[in-house]
């Protein structure tokens, strides 16, 4: 399958980067963020929350905007909020393309993702340069803002460990465990994303290294390598989950790093989507990936 990538103009994001391949339609905005602001399959709807009119900015000037974002973990208010307004780069690569930004006042961090397709996957390497003057301790975050409506499958370790523990389920202060949203199955946690709801959040040593969500009729399947030695952010979260009355996100980390002055870390993602008729069916095929 040949891959196109052009600039073309949107009403509701200026100039943006559009990649198509097969069924796969992206589009990454080059005049804020940098955002994979779309995601569709067959050229159907976005998976991704929008939020063109900026409802929820914040003090600083940070937009949300939505879509699939590279961030500093662990999230600190200001520093990690950088407002975005630095100019965004990017070349063509043999299989996509790669967006580059430079954040400087808050993080110091030279940031790209380089977006390629394998197939029916697309690949998404995320990398971070420490661009200050002193080491720094963070991992790559990868958030995926996903748009109401749909419903999303956690897979659970279930690695034999005999009478040791072999999961960590990190809660935020502000999640409730008696949430409707939630289903705490006895291998998988499914959460659907509700209208008016408030924020709710869940962190897993997610060792089987996928997470899916369901909206409109498409699976949304991402998967990355979770690292067994590795020592991960927010009392060992690999994987976190957060969702509010307006979207969902699945977000992947990298390894917890002491960067020095000048050092890059990466981390890889893999997206699939793939049509299917109802919730139901999904949750059984999810359940047969484990």
């Amino acid at each position: 399958m040949s891959t196109t990538v052009e600039t073309v103009q949107t009403a509701e994001w200026g100039q943006c980067l559009e990649l198509r391949h097969g069924d796969y339609r992206l589009l990454v905005t080059l005049d804020c963020g940098p955002r994979i602001i779309h995601c569709s399959y067959r050229d159907g709807n976005n998976i991704f929350f929008e939020d063109p009119k900026g409802e929820m900015t914040k003090d600083n000037g940070w937009k949300m905007i939505g879509g699939h974002r590279l961030w500093i973990s662990p999230e600190m208010y200001p520093r990690t909020y950088d407002p975005g307004k630095e100019a965004i780069q990017w070349e063509r690569t043999g299989t996509g393309a790669v967006i580059r930004f430079a954040e400087r006042g808050l993080t110091d961090a030279d940031k790209e993702i380089e977006i390629g397709f394998e197939g029916d996957r697309i690949r998404l390497d995320h990398r971070i340069r420490n661009a200050g003057a002193w080491p720094i301790e963070f991992a790559p975050w990868a958030l995926s803002v996903l748009a109401a409506g749909g419903t999303a499958i956690v897979p659970q370790p279930n690695r034999d460990t005999g009478l040791l523990p072999n999961r960590k389920l990190i809660l935020w202060p502000y999640t409730d465990m008696s949430d409707e949203r939630v289903e705490w199955g006895k291998d998988h946690i499914v959460v659907r994303q509700m209208p008016d709801r408030p924020p709710f959040k869940f962190g897993l040593n997610n060792e089987h290294g996928w997470a899916a969500y369901y909206n409109n009729g498409v699976i949304f399947k991402k998967t990355y390598t979770h690292i067994m030695e590795a020592e991960y952010p927010d009392f060992g979260s690999s994987f976190e989950l957060y969702t509010n009355g307006h979207f969902i996100e699945i977000e992947t980390l990298g390894a917890l790093q002491n960067v020095q002055p000048g050092e890059q870390v990466a981390h890889r993602e893999y997206w699939q989507l793939e049509a299917c008729p109802s919730e139901e069916r999904f949750l059984a095929l999810a359940k047969e990936w484990q």
